[in-house]
């Protein structure tokens, strides 16, 4: 969802005009993980001494697999951001987080 601009600055904010042209920012877009629901189910599972899956925790890789967000969200997030002249990189080990430097005139 795209948010629309703030039109009253905050009071501990100061206005002090435009930026430079040029000046690069470092955007970054959260992309919806999956799977939060099956992590929580396994993490009761396998911290419940009661469970035949006691002990039987997820590796890192497990768990990024698991909550990676859908390709299709990604692809869409990227391709906007490659249609307006950007570089899209993955900030994160499950790709939830896609970054992009943009000139502020851009922005």
């Amino acid at each position: 969802t795209v948010e629309p601009p703030v039109e009253i600055v905050p009071d501990a904010w100061q206005v002090a005009g435009p930026s430079e042209r040029g000046h690069l920012l470092e955007l970054t877009f959260a992309v919806r993980q999956r799977g939060l629901e099956e992590l929580t189910q396994t993490l009761l599972k396998v911290s419940s001494p009661s469970s035949p899956d006691y002990g039987k925790h997820l590796t890192n890789e497990e768990v990024h697999l698991l909550t990676a967000p859908d390709p299709t969200h990604l692809e869409a997030v990227e391709a906007f951001l490659r249609a307006h002249g950007l570089e899209p990189r993955r900030a994160s080990p499950n790709g939830d987080f896609v970054v992009a430097t943009v000139p502020v005139e851009v922005a």
